[in-house]
């Protein structure tokens, strides 16, 4: 066995080796994965700042049993889906990544719970740095879903929800105007207009282009 790999750790594995390193490392001496650690091991994985290499080990990962719908335990009370959101030094290719996005709502993950430092994986997703167009595989993923909470609170002490911060670029004219005009669908569609805390009128509204 090499070296490398008698003592080797997850955490930095997953957030630092590529997919293929990590298989040679979990062949050789798959002992550093405790039987109940593959759910951090997934956390880890969705940190790598190589998109192939983290869909890859995630995909992989998810195949030995982590459970996606775990929550943090630590103030910051977040989930798989705000780790993957995670934008700024790392590229993103929705693309490749919508299957694994896919998956991981299969799984439990929920787009609406809300970090007190994070807020929602949902506003996370609609602030990665790419056109908005590239964010499409993404959004097909999600509106595709019959149970988005469109009604969380997502600023306690104004009591905005989620349905009224995707719908305000339609108001302001700027933003994330697909994902505003899907939501607007989603809320008619569900007839989810009281439980969202959105007027007659933020469903109707439409940008003049």
């Amino acid at each position: 066995m090499s070296d490398e790999f008698e003592n080797w750790s997850p955490f930095m594995a997953g957030r630092y080796w590529t997919f293929e390193k990590v298989m040679d490392a979990l062949r050789a001496n798959p002992d550093p994965v405790e039987p109940d650690g593959w759910t951090d091991f997934l956390f880890d994985s969705l940190s790598n700042k190589v998109v192939e290499d983290r869909v890859a080990m995630a995909t992989m990962i998810l195949d030995h049993g982590a459970d996606p719908s775990v929550i943090s335990r630590d103030g910051d009370r977040i989930n798989c889906l705000h780790v993957l959101f995670t934008s700024g030094s790392r590229v993103h290719d929705p693309a490749l990544e919508a299957p694994l996005l896919e998956r991981l709502l299969d799984g439990g993950a929920s787009m609406t719970l809300r970090s007190p430092r994070f807020g929602t994986p949902f506003e996370m997703m609609t602030k990665v740095v790419a056109a908005e167009e590239l964010l499409y595989p993404f959004y097909d993923v999600v509106f595709a879903r019959p149970d988005i909470d469109m009604g969380v609170v997502i600023d306690p002490p104004s009591g905005k929800t989620l349905a009224q911060k995707l719908l305000s670029p339609l108001r302001r004219g700027r933003g994330r105007m697909e994902c505003a005009r899907r939501a607007q669908d989603y809320i008619k569609k569900h007839g989810l207009q009281e439980a969202a805390g959105v007027s007659d009128e933020d469903l109707e509204r439409t940008l003049n282009e």
